[in-house]
């Protein structure tokens, strides 16, 4: 039964944010809803998450960057 068990986990498919992987937005200008804007920032994206925005965050190993430069994110 353990067996069993181990092998349908083993075969379900991954969790989004594993099978999508790390997308980073780099170098755009991100808007907030507040009016604040950020210069030169990076948005990470994980499966269907922001997960984090910011001029000092950087992409990480592996994930796939978009180029945002001149652009509004």
């Amino acid at each position: 039964m353990i067996a069993l068990a181990l092998l349908v986990l083993l075969a379900a498919p991954p969790a989004p944010s594993e099978s999508k992987g790390v997308i980073a937005i780099t170098g755009g200008t991100v808007t907030t809803g507040d009016g604040t804007t950020i210069e030169n920032a990076t948005v990470l994206i994980d499966g269907d998450r922001i997960t984090a925005v910011g001029a000092d965050v950087r992409a990480p190993a592996g994930a796939r960057v978009v180029e945002a430069r001149g652009k509004i994110v």
